[in-house]
């Protein structure tokens, strides 16, 4: 018969765990600690570079190092470059030419992969010149797949110009980028597309980076510089480009359309409302941009009555009597 002190000290063996699982997890549990520092180091620095270079474009400096936004844009752009990056490693072995061969539907896939998160979690300004691409438009990308797909098949069985599938997968992945180019950088309007141009160009950009390296260590004649200017040119196009739209529900810096509404005291106008973008909020005022204006003014909160988020103040029952 098992008294009830040989089940507590069996138990207790059971329970107690072993001296030889212990030491070889210690190093797993360093390793493990060591990354989320890292990896927590990164989103913070990440996310203050995009936040800061954001609100340059307003002519302030952030305000508050330390809210929960920062760690938002460091994490969002970090899920934007481990898609490309990801891409880059996998053609990082390959060739150019082979590169050439699949640029038409690398583009196809950057933008299919695009679509359905730029629709969840981007906001779109309204256009009235914007016209999206009509049926001859699809027409023309599909038809365009089909042949360079004919011509690598072509290709394989050795039938043809062994450079002609190539040259057409470049030109048209040329041709379809330029949409989103000329869209982004001459008519400031963002897109879908414009997701996927960050996409494609990245994976390129980082594609070439590895070709310059060619695997030498980054300490040797300063390698680290290359792999730093591209990070830094990659959070200067983030922060400039697609942070602005990102909405703010999901941590991006999209300004909230708001009617401020001013006391009597106030410098900037007394007992009145104005229409504006808040920009960013602290704990001592407010950043604000007004109606086809580039820059932020700074309102304290001393001199705000209340602020109504939202750009037609008649919208609200409560405020279609306020004075």
């Amino acid at each position: 018969m098992i008294t009830c002190e040989e089940m507590s000290e069996d138990q207790q063996q059971i329970t107690q765990p072993k001296p030889d699982f212990l030491k070889s997890a210690a190093p797993w549990a360093d390793t493990l600690s060591k990354s989320i520092a890292g990896v927590a180091i990164a989103l913070y620095a990440c996310g203050f570079l995009v936040i800061s270079l954001y609100h340059a474009n307003f002519g302030f400096v952030g305000t508050n190092p330390f809210r929960p936004r920062v760690l938002a844009a460091g994490a969002w752009f970090l899920f934007f470059t481990a898609v490309p990056v990801s891409i880059a490693l996998r053609y990082r072995t390959e060739s150019w030419s082979k590169i050439a061969n699949n640029a038409y539907p690398l583009w196809l896939a950057s933008l299919a992969l695009s679509v359905p998160l730029s629709y969840i979690i981007f906001d779109y300004p309204p256009d009235q010149d914007y016209q999206p691409p009509g049926k001859w438009g699809w027409a023309l990308m599909i038809l365009a797949l089909a042949a360079v797909i004919v011509l690598k098949m072509l290709k394989d069985k050795k039938k043809g110009p062994q450079w002609l599938p190539a040259l057409l997968s470049v030109i048209a992945a040329l041709y379809f980028v330029s949409y989103p180019v000329r869209d982004l950088f001459i008519r400031h309007r963002f897109t879908a597309s414009s997701v996927a141009l960050w996409f494609f160009a990245s994976f390129l950009t980082i594609k070439l980076e590895f070709e310059m390296r060619s695997g030498r260590n980054l300490a040797e004649d300063g390698e680290w510089s290359k792999p730093l200017a591209l990070v830094f040119g990659l959070l200067l196009f983030f922060s400039r480009e697609m942070y602005p739209h990102l909405k703010a529900s999901w941590g991006g810096g999209t300004p909230a359309n708001v009617t401020v509404y001013f006391l009597k005291d106030s410098l900037l106008s007394p007992n009145k409302s104005v229409q504006a973008q808040l920009i960013e909020e602290s704990d001592e005022g407010f950043y604000i941009v007004g109606p086809k204006e580039s820059k932020a003014i700074f309102v304290p909160r001393g001199s705000v009555a209340m602020i109504y988020f939202s750009d037609k103040p008649a919208d609200s029952p409560m405020l279609q009597n306020t004075k």
